[in-house]
């Protein structure tokens, strides 16, 4: 018989965090209508189980640890006898098959930085034939990421409009890595503006539809994998939309507008992780910065050139 779910022992953070991932997992599962929830986290925990060549082994580790803490937190209200809860364990060690390395992602380091304008109208034309909501919705983050340069999750959290100006919450803000809560980049295109108030409405109408962001980012991530193999496009993720925003930036920009455009405190980081100026397309930008977001901006700009280390300014 199994042994018992073993008590939890963890610093307050990480049970917040195992409760945050718990919760993910049910959300992800489908279950969150159950009405028992003892029954909830069982049905989850058979999904999870029946998730073969899904996740890495150290993701597995971490959701069977998130699992078995909200059987813990379970149990401190209700009583369950031991059969259950050594059913409950058996169902958690039955699976899942963690996935080949063949299959695991392709480290960040050699994941795309640049997009050629293309394979973007390429993939855009194949997802508005495609017609879907969740396609309509990727197609337009194609058209204007690769100029805004927002983060995924950025776009998922929420962005606004304000009397031409695209208001974004900034994704990363701590250990002064940003320039605020809130960066503002200014749009100078009528038709732009329009575009993206039509993508933010798209992406809150389909964010309505689902319990958490971790889901819409899985379904676009997964629709644009799709949508490159279709379309005999080298596969590029979200996240490249933001490296190519950047590299034209580069072009045409000051360091320090490439940085308050990135949210970024220091005007090296750009050029130290994101994609380069050469591969920056030769359009008429429709976006600006704020002079007064300019000026958050710290640092003195470095040309960074591989195999140098950046260090603070003095």
């Amino acid at each position: 018989m199994p042994s018992p779910v073993p008590e939890i022992t963890k610093t307050a953070a990480t049970v917040a965090f195992y409760r945050k991932e718990g919760r993910r997992l049910i959300m992800q599962a489908g279950t969150s209508k159950v009405s028992d929830d003892s029954q909830m986290i069982m049905d989850t925990v058979q999904w999870f189980a029946a998730q073969h060549h899904r996740w890495k082994p150290a993701s597995i580790r971490i959701f069977r640890a998130a699992l078995r803490q909200l059987m813990h937190d379970l149990r401190q209200n209700i009583h369950i006898n031991q059969r259950g809860i050594a059913d409950f364990e058996t169902a958690l060690q039955s699976g899942p098959a963690p996935k080949p390395r063949s299959a695991e992602k392709v480290g960040a380091s050699k994941k795309r930085k640049s997009v050629k304008k293309s394979e973007i109208k390429r993939l855009y034309a194949y997802l508005q034939h495609k017609g879907t909501q969740t396609s309509r919705v990727l197609a337009k983050w194609l058209m204007f990421g690769v100029y805004f340069g927002w983060r995924p999750s950025e776009a998922l959290r929420g962005m606004s409009l304000d009397d031409g100006n695209l208001l974004i919450k900034c994704a990363k803000t701590t250990n002064g890595r940003g320039i605020g809560e809130t960066r503002v980049i200014e749009i100078n295109n009528h038709g732009v503006e329009i575009g993206v108030a039509a993508f933010i409405k798209s992406v809150d109408k389909l964010a309505s539809s689902v319990n958490a962001t971790s889901i819409i980012h899985e379904r676009l991530s997964k629709a644009l994998t799709a949508a490159c193999d279709a379309c005999k496009v080298r596969r590029i993720s979200l996240y490249t939309l933001r490296h190519q925003a950047l590299a034209t930036a580069k072009a045409m920009m000051t360091p320090e507008e490439v940085a308050a455009l990135a949210g970024h405190a220091s005007v090296n980081t750009a050029a130290a992780h994101y994609g380069r100026r050469r591969s920056g397309w030769d359009v008429k930008f429709a976006v600006a910065v704020p002079a007064a977001q300019v000026a958050l901006v710290r640092g003195e700009f470095r040309e960074f050139r591989r195999g140098t280390v950046l260090t603070p300014a003095p």
